[in-house]
């Protein structure tokens, strides 16, 4: 029997707690390269807000820089166990009705989170975790924003491939096929945790890639190239 989406939530965030208990205090404090704002404390401090402000219903500007900056200062100066705390607190009541929740807003904070996760890993040099449950929910919703972004721009749609899978964010009108060496891959280059240079060089098939790189990452492309 498959995991319920707040198991899937939980047993990141555990896996989060796991890696981050363990970092030295050099380690904890220094920025990442996929997000060169925050240190791996940072980012737990963001988790913890995402589902403290869904708790308290803080939900004006949610996804912002500005919403996500606040969550991060409002903990600039608790301790790390206080912030595993908090964020076993808090959420013990998302997972709750994550089952029961629209697939989008779970898949939201599924993908987050496992993001979160691997630039924690990338970061300190801790690999791991690249079939875990999450990566096939987070993977699933960002090929589907992936859809949106392109309709929003007009360009057709794409054939997607990793290992054995292939998505399409569109019924027809595909100008291209790009394959990733694996479904990991594909949703760090979805997320923007790689570079203009490294999404260019997937394997593209049909129209020119430099007609995608604005659209294919949902955050902005990573400054430089990025190896994990």
């Amino acid at each position: 029997m498959s995991a319920g989406r707040g198991q899937i939530y939980a047993s990141t965030r555990e896996r989060i707690a796991g890696i981050v208990r363990d970092l030295p205090p050099d380690e904890l404090g220094r920025r990442l390269p996929t997000t060169p704002a925050w240190s791996p404390k940072d980012v737990v401090a963001h988790l913890v807000g995402v589902v403290a402000d869904i708790t308290t219903g803080n939900l004006e500007g949610a996804g912002s820089e500005p919403w996500t900056a606040a969550q991060v200062e409002a903990r600039r100066d608790r301790s790390l166990d206080e912030l595993l705390a908090e964020w076993a607190e808090r959420a013990a009541t998302v997972e709750a009705f994550l089952d029961q929740a629209p697939p989008d807003m779970s898949a939201i904070l599924i993908s987050d989170c496992y993001a979160h996760e691997q630039d924690i890993r990338g970061g300190t040099g801790r690999p791991g975790a690249r079939d875990e449950a999450a990566l096939h929910v987070a993977l699933d919703f960002q090929v589907d924003n992936l859809g949106w972004r392109l309709k929003e721009r007009g360009l057709p749609g794409l054939k997607l491939r990793a290992g054995d899978r292939v998505w399409a964010t569109a019924a027809f009108g595909v100008g291209a096929t790009v394959t990733a060496p694996d479904p990991f891959e594909l949703f760090r280059c979805l997320h923007g945790r790689r570079s203009r240079a490294q999404l260019a060089a997937l394997d593209w098939e049909g129209d020119l890639p430099e007609r995608y790189l604005d659209a294919f990452p949902r955050f902005p492309a990573a400054a430089q190239d990025i190896v994990e």
